[in-house]
């Protein structure tokens, strides 16, 4: 069970570097945490991030995210970091456990050269992303 929550991180962790791959070094990951969302899984998510979470409470956070990017892109808000600040309340924020990090950071650079022969290999197996298999 943990190598299936792994997975999921690190897949979510590739989707991070590309946006600070584009957005520059983010200090901070704001995520929404549900009532019922076990914490070992946000301490998991923050180990492989290599970044503090601040936690937020929203029943919808999809909605929430969408109308943040929508203000900074109307100019209403400079930036995502002060646009979450006015917008989303943090009631917690949970510290990556450094003592963990060499060992999640090998894992990680062995799923991206995992990720890399498995996209080889759909390339020349048939064309076809498993991504686009519905």
């Amino acid at each position: 069970m943990q190598s299936a929550f792994q997975g999921t991180v690190f897949a979510l962790r590739q989707i991070f570097d590309r946006i600070e791959s584009l957005a520059g070094p983010q200090e901070m990951l704001t995520v929404s945490a549900r009532e019922d969302e076990s914490e070992a899984w946000l301490q998991l998510r923050a180990n492989i991030y290599e970044r503090p979470l601040g936690l937020i409470q929203s029943t919808e956070p999809t909605a929430l995210g969408a109308m943040i990017l929508a203000a900074v892109g109307l100019n209403i808000y400079t930036d995502l970091g002060s646009a979450v600040e006015n917008t989303a309340r943090i009631d917690q924020i949970l510290l990556p456990n450094q003592e963990n990090s060499p060992s999640y950071r090998r894992d990680y650079f062995l799923y991206q050269q995992a990720q890399s022969v498995l996209s080889s290999y759909w390339q020349v197996a048939g064309g076809t992303d498993p991504a686009a298999i519905s």
